[in-house]
């Protein structure tokens, strides 16, 4: 607290799309949404809940907003320390475009680069370390589906739900979400599947009922699936 220059105002400024602490020396530390985040510049950027973000935005508006020198360097012709990118997550599907990002960096890590870095910690880190009981996570692993618990607390990107017959990096790469259709067009020849999983428990937190049409067309190399 004796770092952050206050001048007569609240620490930390906040709204609903923005946060801004400004230290001392004029640093300061803020927080957006993706959204409202062009036009601002920055040395290191933080990405919580990197893989909810859209890849073409890490191009678009983030990558520009790294693209800078600080002003202190800028004015005193000092060279800058490089910018940043630290991506902070649970872990995803296999075919979120993050997985593929995550283990470049791994394998970049491992042959020895100096400017990325890449880990996984699981439950197992919290818990050693105090920040929560391991009893919170046998009642989590006891609630939660098997592979919904090791992305959310095992930090193991899933390639298939347990005992599943199509891998979600196979099934996930055939989906076209583009153009939703709510019905079946006139004169479709193509071919639709309906998997229905009925709800059954009257508890509230339990899983709702599901319905899930998968519609088959046929293209020149085989067949793809739209959902």
């Amino acid at each position: 607290m004796r770092e952050i220059q206050t001048d007569g105002h609240r620490a930390v400024q906040l709204s609903r799309n923005k946060g801004i602490c400004t230290l001392k020396n004029g640093s300061k530390i803020e927080s957006f949404s993706v959204g409202t985040m062009r036009g601002i510049r920055a040395k290191i950027v933080v990405i919580d809940e990197s893989p909810e973000v859209k890849a073409d935005d890490l191009d678009a508006v983030i990558a520009p907003v790294k693209n800078t020198k600080r002003d202190i360097c800028h004015q005193r012709n000092m060279t800058d320390y490089p910018s940043k990118t630290v991506s902070i997550t649970s872990a995803c599907l296999k075919s979120n475009y993050f997985y593929s990002m995550f283990m470049q960096a791994l394998r970049d890590f491992a042959h020895g680069s100096l400017t990325t870095f890449a880990c996984a910690l699981d439950y197992r880190s919290a818990a050693r370390v105090g920040i929560t009981d391991m009893e919170f996570f046998r009642k989590e692993q006891k609630k939660m589906p098997e592979a919904k618990f090791a992305m959310e607390y095992g930090s193991i990107f899933v390639g298939a739900e347990a005992g599943s017959t199509f891998p979600y990096n196979l099934t996930e790469s055939c989906r076209t979400l583009r153009q939703v259709e709510y019905a079946q067009p006139t004169g479709s020849t193509s071919d639709y599947v309906m998997g229905v999983d009925l709800a059954t428990s009257s508890v509230r937190e339990a899983d709702n009922a599901v319905i899930c049409v998968i519609k088959l067309v046929e293209m020149e190399n085989g067949l793809f699936l739209k959902k």
